[in-house]
């Protein structure tokens, strides 16, 4: 990345905001959820929108922004791909992202989501909790 840039990368931490000339994201560290350890979502604040990567991911054609629900979709596809991580923190982590009240879902495999987002987020931290417990 040096020998294309202008100027050294910047590593983003843990709550860290960019400005971005009229948005704010600010970077939230979520290991394991979904997946990999190095995983993150991104909140831009003006908006309320939560970039959250591959939370929701969804099977098949739909639109690009929906209101109707999203969990069973959600699991469709957790059980297609069984791609998440299942950990004692997986549904906590989930809800802390919940509790930013994000108005818009901004999901990379499937339809974005524009209904009760904390509530969603909260529904499918519990899908994950039960999945863990079940694992166990």
């Amino acid at each position: 990345l040096n020998d294309l840039a202008d100027r050294p990368p910047r590593a983003l931490q843990q709550g860290a905001v960019l400005d971005l000339g009229g948005n704010r994201v600010r970077h939230l560290d979520t290991p394991h959820v979904p997946h990999c350890w190095e995983v993150r979502v991104l909140f831009e604040e003006v908006t309320g929108t939560l970039l959250c990567g591959d939370l929701f991911t969804q099977l098949g054609k739909g639109p690009a922004l929906t209101s109707h629900a999203i969990i069973e979709p959600a699991k469709e596809a957790e059980a297609a791909f069984k791609a998440t991580c299942l950990t004692p923190t997986t549904g906590a982590t989930i809800r802390s992202l919940a509790d930013l009240q994000p108005t818009v879902l901004g999901v990379m495999h499937g339809s974005s989501y524009n209904g009760n987002c904390a509530s969603a987020l909260r529904d499918l931290a519990s899908v994950y909790d039960e999945m863990h417990a079940a694992a166990e």
